[in-house]
């Protein structure tokens, strides 16, 4: 199992540094890179067209943008993480992410506030084993 993390910038890093730790404890290989949908468009969707990973992780801050773009290159699922950034304390990154086309295969995630939830929809099991919410 692959997971390929993209960050819109290295900022990003202090909330998704518990994603990549907790991915790692379940033995699942991480691809991690920086790409900005605005500001590197092509670095994304050469990330994305070139990687194998499974499923897409896209953290962004304010317009928020990426996992919208990430999810328009493949047909992977994508995990959109919504970064709290100012002048609007995240609600502009919240937003942005949740409100995708009901075609694409993404999920947002609860909050960037918390830690990893052991609630979440999308579930990691040790055997890698991926269980997609039926909804």
């Amino acid at each position: 199992m692959k997971v390929a993390i993209i960050m819109g910038s290295d900022s990003d890093w202090g909330v998704m540094k518990s994603a990549v730790d907790t991915l790692k404890n379940f033995s699942v290989d991480v691809e991690l890179t920086v790409a900005s949908a605005h500001r590197t468009p092509q670095k994304v969707h050469d990330f994305v067209k070139k990687s194998d990973a499974q499923i897409f992780i896209a953290a962004a801050g304010m317009a928020a943008h990426l996992a919208g773009v990430v999810a328009s290159l493949t047909t992977r699922p994508v995990i959109g993480v919504p970064i709290n950034s100012e002048p609007f304390k995240g609600l502009d990154s919240l937003l942005s992410t949740v409100q995708m086309p009901a075609e694409f295969p993404w999920r947002p995630w609860q909050s960037t506030a918390q830690k990893m939830p052991h609630s979440s929809p999308w579930k990691f099991s040790r055997s890698k084993t991926i269980h997609l919410p039926k909804n």
